[in-house]
Formats: C-alpha cells, sequence, structure tokens
C-alpha cells in the first residue's frame, strides 16, 4: 500500500520579501539573519550545509558558493548580486569572538548549533509570514 504524501508548501513572492523585511526590522542581528534568510531561499541549503558553511566557501567576487553536502559531496551554487550584497554586508559587521572559520556567528561572536538556526527561523515564520497557515507548512518553509 501506498502512503500518500503531502507535497511541500513555498513561500510566495510576497511572503518571501515580508519575510527578510522582518529580519531586518525586529532581529538582535539584522545583518546576519537577512543574510542567513536570503542565502536560504536563494540557494535551497540544507540546515547542515549553512552550519558548516566556512568562509573560505564563499566566492563573492565569482558569485558562487561551495557546499558540502551529505555523504561529504561538493558542489558549487550560483549566487545572486542580492544575496552577494547581504552577505558582504554581513560580514562587514561580523566580529568573531573567538577564532572560527564558521560563516554564520550568534550575536555573541561564537558558531551557531543547528538547532538554534531553526529555532530561529521558524520564530520568524510563524511571528509573521504564515500565521494564517497550518504547522506543516511552517515545517516545509524552513530548509531541515
Amino acid at each position: 500500500m501506498k502512503i500518500k504524501r503531502k507535497l511541500p508548501v513555498f513561500l510566495h513572492e510576497d511572503e518571501t520579501n515580508l519575510l527578510l523585511e522582518q529580519a531586518r526590522m525586529s532581529s538582535v542581528f539584522p545583518e546576519r539573519d537577512y543574510a542567513l534568510i536570503q542565502f536560504f531561499l536563494q540557494t535551497g541549503c540544507r540546515l547542515n550545509e549553512v552550519v558548516q558553511l566556512e568562509l573560505d566557501h564563499l566566492h563573492l567576487g565569482e558569485r558562487y558558493v561551495r557546499v558540502r553536502g551529505k555523504g561529504g559531496r561538493e558542489r558549487f551554487v550560483p549566487l545572486t548580486e542580492s544575496t552577494c550584497r547581504a552577505l558582504d554586508a554581513y560580514l562587514a559587521v561580523r566580529s568573531p569572538k573567538v577564532q572560527t572559520k564558521k560563516v554564520f556567528l550568534s550575536h555573541r561572536g561564537i558558531a551557531i548549533p543547528g538547532v538554534v538556526y531553526r529555532i530561529s527561523l521558524r520564530g520568524y515564520v510563524k511571528k509573521q509570514v504564515l500565521s494564517g497557515k497550518s504547522s506543516r507548512c511552517i515545517n516545509c518553509a524552513i530548509p531541515a
């Protein structure tokens, strides 16, 4: 017997814009959150791929990022100009408190564990964008 699976629900353009605007307006670290959400939305990377992202993986001048996925497979993902600008703005204010190559840091300047990314992103989505949609939609909207 075949199990029916629900199709994922995706964000519409206006919902995406609202999500990005909320990251800019209501965050403790708006440059980071805006760049992080922009990166997720544009690249479709998995949460673990973003957690493992290091500074030398970013090639903003050439507009691509090197991502290490499942099984250690490496791929090159093109970046849009707006994503590169968001990452540049974040990197200009990024200030690590400990020696780390990780791209996305907490407001305290240390690497962020994956669970914190998920909680933070779901908070934005629940609060502003998908408040009228089901929790299933919320789960689909945030990369796993």
